[in-house]
This record gives C-alpha cells, structure tokens and sequence, in this order.
C-alpha cells in the first residue's frame, strides 16, 4: 500500500473521521466487519470523533450501521442530511417539482432502476438492479409520487449507469450531481459529503486541519480533497487511490481498521 505522502502531527488532538459505508466501512452486502466497530470504539475512547459521511439517505441505511453503537454522528444523502443522536441538524430536500419532472424524465426516456431516497421512505422506479439490489416501493407514475406520497421529502435521486447527457442538461443546474462508474448520486444543490464533513468539524468544534475522510468512490473526492488528511481502500477506483494522501487495506480485509490504528491508536 501507498505510505504516507504528508505527515499526520498532533494526532493526541481530538480528530474528526468521516468513513463512507459501501466500499469502504462494509462489505457487500451490509457486513460491518467487527474489526471495524472496535477500532472506531477506541478512537472514540481517546477522544476523537468518529461519523458515517455516506451517498445514502437515511432510510437507506443498512441496519449494520443502525445497530452498530459506534458513530458520533451520521452524514447522510452527500451531506444534504445531517443527524446526531436523535437530533436532525440538516435536512437539505429538493423541491417537489424537481422530484417529478426527474421521475417522469426517466419513466418516459430510461429503463434503469433509480431510487427516490428521504429520511423516511425509498421509492422505487422498476425491480431489478444487480447494483442495488430491489429495496424501495415500486413507484408507477408521476400522479402515484404526487397523490399516494404527497408531502413526502427526498434528499437523494440516485441511478443505476451512467446519466444521460440529456438528463445533465436539463438537471445539471437543480441537482448535485456525483457521477461514479456504475451509478450516480444526485443530491440537493450546494450539498456534498465535503460540506457535510464541514458542517459536522463545525458542530465539534473541530478545525478542517483535523478532518479525516476514508473512501472508496467518485463521491468521496470532495470531501477527501477538502479533509486534513484523505485515505483511499484498496478497492478504490485509481483516480481516487492517486489522490489520497494514503491507502488502507481493502474493505474486505476491514481497511478502515487498519487506518485507524496506523494513524490514531499506534
């Protein structure tokens, strides 16, 4: 693995790390592994803050992560949803008419499965997805999202493949949009796990210089980019290995646990 390309100093000071779940913290599908939870305990126990930064709204949440007992805090839908304990300080949502004219864009012009995610439903658009799995409801039209799901708030549209450029253009400027290889996040504008990792060092009163961020994926990068210190997985795609200030053990061989005792616990 890569070694370090700058110095962690003052790693005593309380720290905030900001870990991405899929790819990263757990492997497919939802296993936390154990070495992680006990690694993140004990950076706990020597005062540093530990919290989930993730693409994925909170209804979408593996319960792994729910049950786990370990977090600090939960950044979730790139930064446009922000939770500690049971107290929501950000909830960052598109406006409705974003939502259908996104929804009807691809039930008259797509065959891919997309997700409508918010802090309490996931709606579905088609069954099958090798990606994702089928979670959700199977959402039928436009009139279903405006009737049935009346009032209800989205934070993440997220879809399988590559986006079309058509879609880019008519959404680039009312969606953040985070392409990956095999799927692509959109989320509220101004919202990124970068502004949520700020958000929350903020809320801790942690300088950015004491920001950690540990991910896998295109939609990791900003807040790797803008962190004290960035660690990429094994697993990673290059573009974000080659960006990273060090690389950890894959998600397999539980990297995020490796990380942390190399730069907090040794």
């Amino acid at each position: 693995y890569l070694l370090f390309s700058k110095i962690m100093y003052d790693c005593d000071s309380p720290h905030l790390i900001c870990i991405d779940i899929d790819g990263t913290l757990t492997i497919y599908p939802d296993i936390l592994p154990q070495e992680n939870i006990l690694a993140i305990r004990e950076a706990r126990l020597r005062g540093h803050k530990v919290c989930i930064n993730t693409g994925r709204a909170y209804a979408n949440l593996p319960a792994c992560i729910l049950n786990a007992d370990c977090f600090d805090g939960l950044i979730c839908a790139n930064g446009s949803y922000i939770r500690v304990g049971d107290n929501v300080l950000r909830n960052a949502v598109f406006p409705e008419q974003t939502v259908y004219d996104a929804v009807q864009f691809f039930l008259e012009q797509d065959n891919r499965f997309c997700l409508l995610e918010g802090e309490t439903h996931l709606l579905k658009l088609r069954e099958y997805s090798a990606l994702y799995g089928s979670p959700g409801i199977l959402l039928q039209s436009v009139q279903e999202l405006q009737n049935t799901y009346k009032g209800v708030l989205f934070n993440v549209f997220s879809c399988e493949g590559r986006l079309p450029e058509s879609f880019l253009r008519r959404f680039g400027d009312r969606m953040e949009i985070f392409q990956c290889d095999v799927f692509a996040d959109c989320t509220v504008p101004g919202c990124s796990k970068a502004s949520g990792m700020q958000f929350m060092a903020a809320h801790y009163d942690i300088p950015s210089c004491n920001t950690v961020a540990i991910g896998d994926s295109a939609n990791d990068l900003p807040m790797m980019t803008q962190s004290g210190f960035s660690v990429a997985m094994a697993n990673a795609a290059e573009d974000v290995r080659i960006k990273a200030d060090y690389v950890t053990a894959a998600n397999t061989e539980a990297g995020v646990a490796q990380a942390i005792r190399t730069l907090f616990l040794s």
